[in-house]
């Protein structure tokens, strides 16, 4: 999406906010993907030691998730 496109989306958000958190991310980019990866481990440990109690026909993978790259 473009920045235009986000306001548009998000219209809480100015201009300047998505510039702003746009600046922040390329500024800080292997900081934020080192603490994604982080996380995703952490997921995958916790769901390795506790499984889903979940019929398996709602849970979800990440391959579903919109985020992941």
């Amino acid at each position: 999406m473009t920045p235009e496109e986000i306001v548009g989306e998000f219209p809480q958000l100015t201009i300047a906010d998505v510039y702003a958190a746009l600046m922040y991310y390329h500024d800080n980019r292997e900081l934020l993907e080192r603490q994604d990866r982080q996380a995703r481990e952490l997921v995958e440990q916790l769901a390795s030691k506790y499984p889903s109690k979940l019929d398996p026909r709602f849970r979800r993978d990440a391959s579903d998730d919109p985020v992941s790259s």
